[in-house]
């Protein structure tokens, strides 16, 4: 598995279509597929990080420690700034993620690094 800057075509082709959001963001690539998707985008005049994770890359078996080095690769472009993340409350072991990579819950599905 590699991971590398996401382009436009790999979003395309992961999502299905281009992006409507304005982002920057990495994207895991396991047997030249698109399995992940992470990165920043603007919402509402914050930066917020976010993740799209297939069900092929939960399986694999490094998953857990790939994820937590590409969320705090992320967080380090742009350091001291504010960062949100919204937790998937249909995630198993999304909030327990945010927290292990210094974010703090503030109320509901939204944290703050």
């Amino acid at each position: 598995m590699i991971v590398i800057d996401a382009t436009q075509e790999l979003l395309t082709e992961y999502y299905g279509s281009a992006p409507v959001s304005s982002m920057r963001a990495i994207v895991a690539i396991e047997a030249d597929k698109v399995v992940g998707v992470a990165g920043f985008k603007l919402e509402n005049e914050r930066m917020v990080l976010f993740s799209d994770i297939s069900d092929e890359l939960r399986e694999h078996k490094g998953y857990k420690r790939l994820v937590v080095s590409a969320y705090k690769s992320l967080i380090e472009i742009f350091p001291g700034a504010p960062v949100y993340a919204k937790a998937a409350p249909d995630i198993e072991g999304s909030c327990i993620l945010l927290k292990h990579i210094g974010f703090q819950h503030l109320r509901g599905d939204l944290w703050l690094s």
